[in-house]
């Protein structure tokens, strides 16, 4: 999980303090919410990115504006 977090935090103008990381055997699970549409992609994609990670389940929405 913390090498998903780092991967996170290359990832220039991604907020990731609403994200919750779960993995188990490989497999990481994305929830909770992002500011803009391009992060929900771009989170997917660095968790993808880490090694050993076998897939991704990226169930990250919209954070609705106030």
């Amino acid at each position: 999980m913390r090498d998903v977090r780092r991967a996170f935090r290359r990832v220039p103008g991604l907020d990731d303090s609403r994200i919750h990381i779960r993995v188990r055997f490989g497999v990481v699970t994305l929830t909770g919410t992002v500011p803009e549409s391009w992060q929900i992609s771009r989170a997917g994609i660095a968790a993808r990115s880490v090694l050993g990670v076998r897939s991704v389940s990226n169930r990250l929405t919209l954070r609705k504006r106030r």
